[in-house]
């Protein structure tokens, strides 16, 4: 009876280091997921469609699309990305010769194609001439499009 005591000692000792082994490789595998270096998801987002107009639908889409304006429109860009984040800025540039005019940036979530807007208008009007949008994702500049003030 003595060598059976012994085997039971040592299948129980065999199962508690099994434990032990299974517990340390789960805390292992978990660790990279409680230190974020880099924002989850971010590199996994991509504009695929930016338009211009002077309004949008509940859906954040341009209702008509316009390159050329009148000085007291709101001026509107619609940016459609496709992916998947938890949390990803995304900014519209509004610029005139060079000089930034407005910056706005929004945190979006999004889990496959999703739309967002942006707008910028100014008190008075603007001033006939060229301008541009330019779309940046986590700072980095993606797409741009020209327009025209009349």
């Amino acid at each position: 009876m003595h060598v059976g005591r012994h085997n039971h000692r040592s299948s129980s000792l065999l199962t508690a280091l099994a434990a032990l082994a299974l517990g340390c490789s789960a805390q292992r595998a978990a660790e990279p997921e409680a230190s974020p270096a880099v924002p989850a998801g971010a590199a996994d987002i991509r504009v695929t469609g930016i338009a211009l107009g002077a309004a949008v639908g509940l859906d954040k889409k341009v209702l008509q699309p316009a390159d050329v304006f009148r000085p007291e429109d709101t001026v509107y860009v619609s940016v459609v990305t496709a992916g998947t984040s938890s949390n990803t800025l995304l900014s519209a540039r509004w610029q005139r010769d060079g000089r930034v005019l407005e910056e706005t940036t929004q945190a979006i979530a999004p889990a496959g194609s999703a739309n967002s807007e942006f707008h910028v208008s100014k008190p008075g009007g603007f001033e006939a001439g060229q301008y541009e949008v330019e779309i940046l994702v986590e700072g980095k500049p993606v797409q741009k499009l020209r327009f025209t003030v009349q």
